[in-house]
């Protein structure tokens, strides 16, 4: 390929030697010489004579001509190029000096001639990647053996988990969790846990947070005055717990009936459904109607819990009241789950220590479970988010590292209003995304269906500066993404044939070279695009043809797991599946976990 200073060099040799040639003519032109004599005295000499001689404004007349020509000729070629564009992808020279990617820290999102692609900064990255296109073992596993700060990891299957959190405790020295909802073998994550209701002042919002994520202010109108109501339902029990086991009566009572409160999510739905008592009379009072009564009676409830509780307690019709009922209990029956209560009974990690040290937490959600588990992590991922934007780095000198959110199975958390709101300054606090997703379409679902809707998807995804793309299943995902990679101008040659119309005249073939418009990639070659390539693309650069790092082939990442796997140290060369699969199961690369 020409570079840019040959072709200028060329581009001015031409406009030079035509302006040679013309300025004499128009130099006769101007001094009016007839034509005839113009014609007989004209040669390839004749503009020099004309320099030698001092022809009249022969000098002005050639300057005048190379520029008009530079300029015309120029903006000719300009033109063409831009008519069906110029797109190509990255070169080596422009990854490593102009995008900057062959690091030693970032995110990595591929390799490129042998060489990790590391991407840095705090600016997000995303995915989309179909199922089975290698998104663990090309971006998941490498970043968890690799990134030295904190993480949190959607793992889906406990893979990463089962791979990386050996690595991560004892070579890069982080206290390691396992948030695992579906099992016993837990570290336990209570959201309430973070509402301090001894301060009046944030504690009604940071209920709010969560009273929001349970009972969601969209859909129909109808949707909308059963959750609300709901939500002051929920909130209005948080108060009542606080009264009954902070205040003297309130204390005197509990002890009184001989039951054991919890500030849960469980605790609030057992206080609701199942909270009951015996009064001096023997009569037992067990209808929260009568509840709320007795209490008031025997002045344990506050005012603001009285308000809260009275929005659903004034409501006249009973099918209304039962509706906002069933509205308020629905979501909360997730946690009577008996291994659900236990993970949430309690919190053995605190998220708001993600940036004040290094620590990793593993969400782990069995893949059979994963069309169970929304809420709960819609909670976690939300206020994992709004505790860690609480204050900036600057403003808090316990905060020391960053941290980066891997959030698998994006789709699978349903519409978090935190990032749809808020995901233009989150890396502002040190917090940094990458999203994973299967397709645009997953992202577009309305909210009312767990997803961003066309506008907010589009609002999340300008948002990231790196979108790596591996090859897509969907035809218009596809299309998308080959439009995203822009156009090039190719040549064609066409042939044309004139048959002829007499017994003699066989006619003539021509041959004619156009230019004609070609996308970098068509959408069948993005959707064949081969297991182990992938796209990247970085806001104002030209896009990388990659190749992913997986793993299992890399031999950075396979020394890094021979540290803690003794069977994997006496594997010569590249293991094989087998021996992979039989150093994970024997729980060579994982740490234990409470109940194991």
């Amino acid at each position: 390929m020409i570079s840019t200073k040959i072709k200028f060099l060329l581009l001015v040799v031409f406009s030079a030697i035509f302006s040679y040639f013309i300025s004499s003519l128009i130099a006769f032109k101007i001094n009016n010489v007839p034509y005839i004599e113009m014609v007989n005295n004209y040669n390839y000499q004749t503009t020099y004579y004309a320099f030698m001689y001092s022809y009249p404004e022969i000098y002005k007349i050639f300057f005048i001509s190379f520029i008009v020509t530079l300029a015309l000729v120029s903006l000719s070629l300009v033109r063409k190029e831009s008519l069906h564009g110029k797109a190509r992808f990255a070169n080596f020279s422009e990854i490593k000096n102009k995008i900057k990617l062959f690091n030693d820290k970032g995110i990595i999102v591929g390799k490129y001639r042998g060489k990790l692609l590391r991407y840095p900064g705090k600016q997000f990255v995303s995915i989309a990647a179909p199922t089975r296109t290698g998104k663990g073992a090309s971006v998941l596993v490498p970043n968890l053996l690799d990134y030295e700060y904190s993480a949190v990891v959607q793992d889906v299957k406990l893979e990463n988990f089962t791979i990386t959190s050996k690595y991560r405790k004892y070579i890069l020295k982080q206290d390691v969790y396992l948030f695992n909802p579906f099992s016993y073998k837990t570290d336990c994550y209570n959201p309430l846990d973070y509402i301090d209701m001894e301060d009046l002042t944030n504690r009604n919002l940071d209920l709010q947070d969560i009273a929001n994520i349970l009972y969601p202010s969209t859909g129909s109108n109808n949707d909308k005055f059963f959750n609300q109501n709901a939500q002051n339902l929920f909130i209005g029990l948080c108060y009542m717990y606080y009264d009954l086991t902070t205040s003297e009566k309130g204390k005197e009572l509990l002890e009184e009936i001989n039951i054991d409160l919890t500030f849960t999510l469980y605790g609030i739905l057992h206080l609701a459904q199942n909270f009951k008592i015996t009064s001096r009379d023997g009569a037992e009072i067990s209808k929260f109607e009568e509840i709320i009564e007795y209490l008031n009676m025997s002045e344990i409830l506050e005012e603001e819990t009285n308000n809260r509780l009275n929005s659903y307690l004034n409501i006249e019709s009973k099918n209304t009241k039962s509706g906002v009922w069933a509205s308020f209990v629905t979501p909360l029956m997730f946690f009577q789950n008996e291994v659900v209560k236990h993970a949430t009974s309690k919190s053995d990690f605190d998220l708001r220590d993600l940036r004040k040290k290094r620590m990793t937490v593993y969400i782990g959600i069995p893949s059979n479970h994963l069309n169970k588990c929304e809420l709960i992590l819609n909670i976690f991922w939300s206020q994992l988010i709004s505790v860690n934007t609480a204050k900036l780095p600057s403003e808090c000198s316990e905060i020391k590292y960053p941290c980066t959110l891997f959030m698998d199975e994006f789709s699978s958390m349903g519409y978090m209003e935190i990032v749809d709101k808020s995901i233009s300054v989150i890396a502002g606090y040190d917090l940094r995304m990458v999203i994973i997703y299967h397709n645009n379409a997953q992202l577009e679902k309305p909210i009312t269906q767990g997803g961003y809707g066309r506008e907010g998807a589009k609002n999340i995804l300008s948002n990231v500066a790196c979108k790596i793309y591996f090859s897509q299943d969907l035809n218009e995902d596809a299309e998308a993404l080959s439009k995203s990679l822009g156009y090039k101008t190719v040549k064609k040659k066409n042939q044309n044939q004139n048959s002829g119309r007499g017994l003699l005249d066989h006619g003539t073939t021509g041959r004619q070279i156009s230019d004609e418009k070609r996308a970098l990639m068509l959408p069948q070659e993005i959707r064949e695009m081969k297991f182990d390539k992938s796209l990247i693309l970085i806001t104002g650069e030209n896009p990388i043809q990659a190749k992913k790092p997986l793993y299992f082939t890399e031999k950075v990442f396979i020394d890094k797991l021979r540290i803690v796997s003794p069977s994997l140290r006496e594997v010569k060369g590249i293991p094989t599946e087998t021996q992979f699969k039989q150093a994970f199961q024997n729980g060579e690369t994982s740490i234990s976990i409470q109940g194991d």
